[in-house]
């Protein structure tokens, strides 16, 4: 006959094993993600979502650094990315990670997965700059 006691460390046992199998499956993958590489002062981070958390982490830092309180959800859910508040207003952010083509100098970016934003800001990876636009497609003067 089994105790309770006995089921309790069979099934603690049974959990330690499968969370050290998943550390080691994090460990895995993270020695095949490619970081990037650095070329001058830009950072080049080939990962997508890495890229994107990059992006984000940035316009944050800007806001910031322009007076805004952030704060970012916490689940992957929500249709934004940011909620920018300064001056008893907020303002929801929508990042994006863009470029500006060399050759024909357009914006280039992926389309907002919603329409539920405010702001939309375009970290501009190759030129290591933020435009923030509105919906009508105007550039912001934040």
């Amino acid at each position: 006959m089994i105790s309770n006691v006995d089921k309790a460390v069979k099934i603690m046992k049974e959990t330690m094993k499968l969370k050290e199998e998943e550390r080691k499956l994090k460990q895995e993958r993270l020695k095949n993600v490619n970081w990037g590489r650095e070329r001058g002062n830009i950072i080049i981070i080939e990962d997508k979502r890495l890229m994107g958390q990059y992006s984000e982490l940035m316009v944050a830092s800007d806001l910031t650094l322009k007076g805004y309180e952030i704060f970012i959800p916490y689940n992957m859910r929500a249709p934004f990315d940011l909620i920018a508040y300064k001056k008893k207003k907020m303002k929801r952010i929508e990042v994006k990670t863009g470029y500006i083509n060399s050759e024909t100098f357009n914006l280039a970016f992926g389309p907002p997965t919603s329409d539920e934003w405010d702001i939309l800001a375009i970290y501009l990876k190759n030129h290591n700059k933020i435009i923030y636009m509105n919906k009508k497609n105007e550039i912001l003067d934040i």
